[in-house]
């Protein structure tokens, strides 16, 4: 008797900035900010601090270099995933490979992604609690192109918070896999 396994996922639980679509090519057209000699970075607050509290982090120095100019983004504001349907098929698999390997999962992974100024990523550190399910979110989300994230006219790397939330359980003889990469319509 085959073993049936339902995973749904709702992944970036909060609002995705979508921009024209004449505003996404122009920003291919962008100098960033490091051609133009100027030190700027786009940073999501940390879940659990307020922007308040984070502005008086990054007053006080320490988590950049000096001089660098600061955009704070807020939380769930994030930009489009420019190649979304080969990131939704890569999450589809990664979504199969953890049913395959027989974990359920429930709760939510939050996300440090570090992105160069052209939206690539350079780095994801998730915080599933799971060294197997980090390597494969790691894997799977280092394959998103996000649209650039522009400080006054300009390209900059960004700090973005993403969480990933996941729900499984069992129904039927039969396994679903549905993938949700934007909030769920109310």
């Amino acid at each position: 008797m085959r073993l049936s396994r339902t995973l749904f996922v709702l992944a970036i639980a909060g609002l995705v900035r979508a921009l024209p679509a004449a505003a996404q090519e122009s920003t291919d057209a962008l100098p960033t900010c490091a051609s133009q000699g100027v030190q700027r970075v786009a940073v999501m607050v940390p879940p659990g601090q307020t922007t308040e509290q984070f502005q008086q982090t990054v007053a006080t120095g320490g988590l950049f270099p000096a001089g660098t100019q600061v955009l704070i983004l807020q939380p769930g504001q994030l930009m489009p995933i420019r190649n979304r349907e080969q990131f939704d098929s890569r999450l589809s698999t990664t979504l199969t490979l953890i049913l395959d390997h027989g974990m359920t999962i429930e709760g939510t992974a939050r996300m440090l992604i570090e992105l160069e100024d052209d939206g690539t990523v350079k780095a994801v550190h998730p915080n599933s609690g799971d060294p197997e399910v980090n390597r494969l979110l790691t894997r799977t989300w280092r394959q998103a192109r996000f649209e650039p994230y522009v400080f006054d006219g300009c390209r900059v790397k960004a700090w973005i918070q993403v969480p990933q939330t996941f729900s499984s359980g069992s129904s039927g003889d039969w396994r679903q896999v549905e993938v949700r990469t934007d909030p769920p319509k109310p």
